[in-house]
């Protein structure tokens, strides 16, 4: 099955301010916190994606609207 939630953006913050993303290796002193945008969750028949090649969204909403414009290329969208 195919797909697409909307999930809050995660960032890791190094101990000296730098932000990554916090699926790549991570060192110790890392924190988790969430950037207050919101990204995808892709699910394309068992393998998962976090975005979608894009930057980001501010707002919830249009996180929702562009992953309901995925039901084109198949994807179902839930919450």
């Amino acid at each position: 099955m195919k797909t697409v939630r909307v999930i809050p953006q995660r960032i890791a913050i190094e101990p000296d301010g730098k932000q990554c993303s916090m699926y790549g290796s991570l060192s110790k002193g890392m924190i988790i916190k969430e950037s207050g945008k919101y990204t995808w969750e892709i699910n394309n028949n068992g393998t998962l994606t976090i975005g979608l090649g894009r930057k980001p969204v501010d707002s919830k909403e249009e996180a929702i609207q562009i992953a309901k414009d995925l039901s084109k290329l198949g994807y179902t969208y839930i919450e």
